[in-house]
């Protein structure tokens, strides 16, 4: 429907990432809109202006829609509806487009899959992740011996340790060098059987494994393994005689996909009042302003402006297409220059963190904005838009000293509360 094939896409990627490897600045939507104009209104342009202003559910829910997603790939609807529940469950702590990819990227594999586990139906698995569980049936699809000798090694000498770089056309030249290089060989020969015995011994019924001749352009010295090529060893259950599996005489049906309707249009004709719209732009120029900062160390004999540029800079592709730079790099100068500020900027004696995040007694992960840690003296900082919401921030800042006077026992550990609109700051005493 968009008119583009997929080659025009890999060859558009293809250049776009040569040229982000000299140039700075080169964003992957900004070249994509003005190469393919028609392509960005058409699909693209409607979503993008409502980045920010729509919550990301009801973002994600009108793409669905929009594309009939679920319809043109019935088979996935299981990891889509799996994708929603994720934006829903992480709503509250990751609500926009920005901050949910970076959960995303760090996300770890079990709160990304659908969860089958309690149904009977195909697992894919390493072998690692394999151990310790037991399967009717086992299909080890591609089987081979990957002997892999780490090319670098620590080596106990007598009183000493070696760090040692092992290669196969080494060991010509020094008897010594051979042995050892004998030695991994053999681990590491050990160490493939031991995953191979893993694989081969999930199987509580039949176990199918297929070998391949070759490993790359290689031998397969998993061939080895078995009487023949042609080895087939075991002897087949009842039901795979017959043809018939357990649940041959369930009926199956196809789940027809949920339909989504598009909330963008709703919500916009929802009443909306200046106010909000206003505390919307305050939320959006505050982000932008955490952002730059998060990049800023101790600034102690460094160059200010240099030094912000870069910050913006890097800030700059994390921001929505209309953020002005210039109006961040006036407002980060004009917070600079505060004298409020400065002994939270730059630090003569001590270690500045930005975006430190730590652990709680429940196990809960906490990010402080700037932690400044002296000898004796801990800074704990935080950035606010305004002081309205006070009572909002007191508990989260008493949070955060009370666990930062748990990691330095004998320092004093102050908070305190930046104000982005009035120069004086807030300390938090708990």
């Amino acid at each position: 429907a968009s008119g583009l094939d997929s080659n025009q896409v890999k060859d558009f990627l293809f250049e776009l990432g040569k040229r982000r490897r000299k140039e700075k600045n080169v964003y992957y939507y900004r070249k994509f809109r003005e190469e393919f104009s028609g392509v960005w209104d058409e699909f693209i342009a409607d979503f993008f202006k409502n980045v920010g202003f729509v919550p990301l559910y009801e973002l994600a829910v009108s793409i669905i829609g929009r594309f009939k997603i679920l319809q043109n790939f019935p088979e996935y609807q299981g990891f889509f509806m799996r994708l929603l529940e994720l934006i829903n469950e992480q709503e509250e702590e990751h609500s926009t487009v920005g901050e949910f990819l970076d959960f995303f990227d760090q996300a770890r594999d079990e709160d990304l899959y659908v969860n089958i586990s309690e149904v009977n139906s195909v697992r894919v698995l390493t072998i690692h992740k394999s151990k310790g569980l037991e399967f009717r049936a086992v299909i080890t699809p591609n089987l081979t011996l990957d002997i892999d000798i780490k090319t670098n090694i620590v080596y106990p000498e007598e009183n000493f340790l070696s760090l040692l770089r092992l290669k196969k056309e080494y060991v010509k030249f020094s008897p010594s060098l051979e042995r050892i290089y004998r030695r991994e060989f053999i681990k590491a020969f050990i160490d493939e059987l031991n995953n191979i015995y893993v694989a081969f011994t999930r199987a509580r019924d039949e176990l199918y494994v297929f070998v391949p001749l070759k490993n790359g352009n290689k031998f397969n010295y998993a061939q080895l393994l078995f009487n023949s090529l042609d080895y087939i060893g075991g002897s087949f259950s009842d039901n795979a005689e017959t043809g018939k599996t357990q649940s041959s005489n369930l009926d199956i049906f196809n789940i027809p996909p949920v339909q989504y309707r598009d909330w963008i249009p709703f919500l916009k004709e929802e009443f909306v009042s200046l106010d909000i719209l206003e505390n919307r732009q305050i939320l959006l120029q505050g982000e932008a302003l955490h952002l730059v900062l998060s990049f800023l160390g101790n600034l102690k004999g460094k160059n200010i402006d240099s030094t912000v540029d870069e910050a913006i800079d890097k800030a700059m592709w994390k921001l929505p297409l209309r953020t002005d730079s210039q109006k961040l790099k006036a407002l980060v100068r004009q917070f600079l220059d505060r004298s409020s500020w400065a002994r939270f900027f730059f630090i003569d004696h001590g270690s500045v963190f930005q975006e430190k995040e730590f652990v709680n007694n429940l196990g809960q992960t906490k990010r402080i904005d700037r932690l400044v840690v002296k000898e004796e003296e801990i800074l704990v900082c935080d950035y606010k838009s305004s002081p309205d919401l006070k009572e909002k921030f007191l508990p989260q800042m008493l949070e955060y000293t009370g666990i930062l006077k748990e990691v330095y026992p004998g320092a004093r550990v102050k908070g305190y509360i930046l104000y982005f609109d009035r120069p004086d700051i807030e300390e938090i005493n708990g």
